[in-house]
């Protein structure tokens, strides 16, 4: 397979190359837009960089051509090669052949993995360059909002499946399509539902560390505490940080809410006792490193000193996505419930949000965007996360 980096001055230039230097049977893998020349960053043109690969076997084989070899003199002698080694492999040769087999296996394991990967991309996503240009756009829009190559794919075809010839010339037509494609697979939302009778409903927020899980608990205790009027107390296991205890307990001061700090399992029991009488228990966590194994250790024994809490794990929308399922495969191993994406505003794209909800399964519950308490969260509307995921659309699909 042979992989090709074009850079032009617009997309469908860019395609025209790709196509020409690959062969139409070319697909792109990624494409950016960056900027170039310029003077101190004013005047500069704006280019396109498109990432493509085409199977060897579409590709033209070019011609051999006749090897020349150099005129050998009579009675001339090779000169030796030379190869300088370490004392230690001087004395252990069989011991550094061994080590440099080793090293060459495990390059050429990482090389296998990688062609086995883009391999499996083009062929996922071959049949997206037979679609018509419009619905080839929409895939790259898709891919630059970093929706899994997959996936992405997934819902091109489908809608490519759903719509007539006629109806794949309409843009908006398609973008409605994929919206709503989008939204089905978002789900409903799933948002905290207090107890109003017998013992109250448990939540834990978990997640790394610098989400903002503070905060976000915040929110959720000023919505439920000064909007629907519910009986609640913050607990707070995060014994780590002296300035996230004072936080939630001037929030807690603030709002007129109980806040508990606990060291332990049984100390965090005995408090859920105390609060039999609310109707909701907001408890936060320390920020876990999910590679961490003492740490994350010390948060299972929290979590499975009583099986009734729901587990919400929080991640920050800037996460990329692969650290998003290394974090998620950690966590998971407590049990986790739902999600919660905090970052919103920070994000540059948000496919990723898409992605963990197919990869997982598990619900979405709120979004947050922005530092304000108790404005800046909102119960997840799926329809609005599925429009701001494809706009604000732009012009590789004008």
């Amino acid at each position: 397979m042979k992989v090709r980096r074009i850079v032009a001055k617009s997309l469908p230039e860019a395609i025209m190359n790709v196509k020409t230097e690959l062969g139409k049977d070319a697909v792109i893998l990624h494409t950016r837009k960056f900027k170039k020349g310029g003077f101190m960053g004013l005047f500069a043109q704006e280019m396109v960089e498109v990432t493509a690969a085409a199977d060897d076997s579409v590709l033209p084989i070019p011609r051999k051509e006749t090897p020349v070899y150099p005129h050998k003199r009579t009675g001339e002698k090779p000169e030796d090669a030379t190869l300088t080694t370490s004392p230690e492999e001087d004395h252990n040769p069989g011991k550094a052949k061994l080590k440099e087999l080793t090293q060459v296996q495990h390059e050429l394991q990482e090389m296998k993995q990688m062609m086995g990967r883009m391999l499996r991309e083009v062929e996922q996503t071959r049949e997206v360059t037979n679609y018509p240009l419009q619905l080839e756009r929409f895939f790259l829009h898709l891919r630059n909002q970093e929706v899994e190559e997959q996936l992405a794919a997934q819902l091109v075809k489908t809608v490519a499946n759903d719509l007539s010839n006629e109806e794949l010339q309409n843009q908006q037509l398609i973008r409605k399509s994929l919206e709503e494609l989008i939204q089905q697979l978002i789900g409903v939302a799933s948002p905290i539902q207090p107890n109003a009778e017998e013992s109250p409903k448990i939540i834990f927020l978990m997640g790394p560390t610098g989400v903002g899980k503070t905060t976000t608990l915040a929110k959720l205790a000023a919505h439920f505490s000064l909007i629907e009027r519910k009986r609640l107390a913050l607990i707070t296991i995060d014994t780590y940080r002296i300035a996230a205890i004072e936080q939630l307990k001037t929030y807690g001061k603030i709002m007129g809410i109980p806040v508990e700090v606990v060291f332990t399992p049984e100390a965090l029991q005995e408090s859920i006792r105390h609060h039999e009488d609310k109707e909701l228990i907001l408890v936060d966590t320390a920020g876990r490193s999910h590679r961490n194994q003492v740490h994350m250790q010390e948060l299972r024994d929290f979590i499975n000193y009583n099986q009734a809490f729901e587990n919400y794990l929080v991640l920050s929308a800037c996460t990329r996505y692969q650290d998003m399922l290394k974090i998620y495969k950690s966590f998971s191993s407590i049990s986790v419930h739902k999600l919660i994406f905090t970052k919103l505003d920070e994000a540059e794209v948000i496919g990723a949000l898409l992605n963990m909800v197919h990869h997982t399964r598990k619900p979405l519950s709120y979004i947050t965007n922005g530092q304000n308490v108790p404005d800046d969260i909102k119960i997840l509307n799926p329809q609005s996360l599925a429009q701001m995921i494809m706009g604000e659309i732009g012009e590789e699909i004008r």
